[in-house]
């Protein structure tokens, strides 16, 4: 196939996302088509450590990119420990769409979705898997009932065929959380931005990951988050003033850190500026640039 497109279109250069095994395919290409390739990690690589055989051929094709692009600074890391050239490793973080996620009318949003002024709003979003953590989420906001809060839960994502819906809603029932857990099912981004600007914390209590937009994308939105230190969490959530950074798998944490957020005066206007400080148009500045400089230098 892509000898027929290079006939109709000279392509320059390959770029890839993920290191396996779009990477391991792209270092392939490179060599027949005799044109350098890039890799962006995401963080699904630390996954494939597991496979020796992976492993060996995720190294191979890290050694040979012209450019390794990597989400948050531990991916960076994890790029160089793995066969990357430092100097040719960079990190180059996500973006948002301030078209869609800036702050709106919180009331208005509310409202729309028929959330009670007296509520807490916690929103926790992303695939109804397992590592995302929203069952821990579930246990942070009944933590938070049991101290007085009206603190109530909308999880967005997924629908309930997907892998681990029965597993919050599990959790959901022997937590007594029935009436105050509300399952989204998946949405547009438009309305993922509108639960956003909704919301009074977001929670992110994933085991792994690497860039997590939503967590970017409620920051843009104005709205504080709780988060587990995972992927590029720190980056996202430098300072105090815009969420609260707990230790992955650590329940009595999580479980604090819901509670303190709700109770606790935010500077919105702060979050949202910070949030929508890094776009997708800076991202694809950022990325060209490299491209550029890439063409301008020998095939090896």
């Amino acid at each position: 196939y892509l000898a027929l497109l290079r006939r109709s279109f000279r392509f320059e250069l390959i770029d890839a996302h993920f290191a396996y095994p779009e990477g391991v395919a792209a270092a392939i290409l490179s060599t027949i088509f005799r044109c350098p390739f890039t890799i962006t990690l995401r963080g699904n690589e630390v996954d494939h450590l597991r496979s020796w055989i992976k492993r060996k051929w995720m190294r191979w094709a890290l050694s040979r990119a012209s450019r390794v692009f990597a989400v948050s600074g531990r991916l960076r890391a994890f790029a160089v420990s793995n066969g990357a050239a430092a100097s040719r490793t960079l990190v180059v973080p996500n973006g948002i769409d301030p078209s869609l996620f800036h702050p709106r009318d919180r009331q208005e949003m509310r409202r729309r979705h028929a959330i009670a002024p007296a509520d807490l709003l916690v929103v926790s979003a992303g695939n109804l898997i397992e590592l995302k953590g929203h069952h821990r989420v579930v246990r942070a906001v009944k933590a938070a009932r049991d101290q007085g809060l009206a603190a109530r839960l909308v999880v967005v994502g997924g629908g309930p065929n997907a892998p681990f819906a029965a597993g919050i809603r599990r959790t959901v029932d022997e937590a007594g959380m029935a009436e105050h857990v509300h399952f989204a099912g998946r949405v547009g981004a438009e309305t993922m931005a509108e639960w956003m600007s909704a919301a009074d914390v977001l929670c992110l209590a994933s085991d792994r990951e690497g860039w997590p937009n939503v967590v970017h994308e409620a920051l843009a939105c104005g709205t504080p988050v709780v988060a587990t230190d995972v992927g590029g969490v720190p980056d996202l959530i430098p300072a105090s003033d815009f969420g609260i950074v707990v230790p992955p798998g650590d329940q009595a944490s999580l479980d604090q850190a819901v509670c303190e957020a709700l109770t606790r005066s935010w500077n919105h206007d702060a979050i949202a500026a910070w949030g929508m400080s890094r776009t997708w148009t800076a991202v694809a500045a950022d990325v060209f640039r490299e491209w550029s400089a890439v063409l301008e230098e020998p095939i090896a």
